[in-house]
């Protein structure tokens, strides 16, 4: 499941709880980091449109994403994982 999901389950688990504030930090944390990645890997997400997107492939405007791994010297990232829609027609 993704983390967003889980935190977002969270957030309506303990809305009678009385720890709502806790899980909405939580999420909230969590939304602050996707847009920093978004911001940080924008040349890649739009490399990934220019490659990628067409009739059957679309990548949202704040598409999810997951930067990769270091490099083995511990650098810079190598990549990223970016969410997209595939369209799966029904089939024939």
């Amino acid at each position: 499941m993704l983390k967003l999901e889980r935190l977002a389950k969270d957030v309506v688990a303990r809305w009678d709880s009385g720890d709502l504030a806790g899980a909405v930090r939580a999420l909230d944390a969590h939304l602050q980091e996707l847009a920093t990645w978004r911001t940080d890997h924008a040349a890649r997400i739009e490399a990934a449109r220019d490659l990628w997107a067409n009739d059957n492939c679309e990548i949202d405007d704040e598409p999810l994403i997951s930067p990769g791994a270091p490099d083995e010297g511990g650098g810079e990232l190598v990549g990223c994982f970016i969410g997209a829609w595939v369209w799966v027609g029904s089939p024939t």
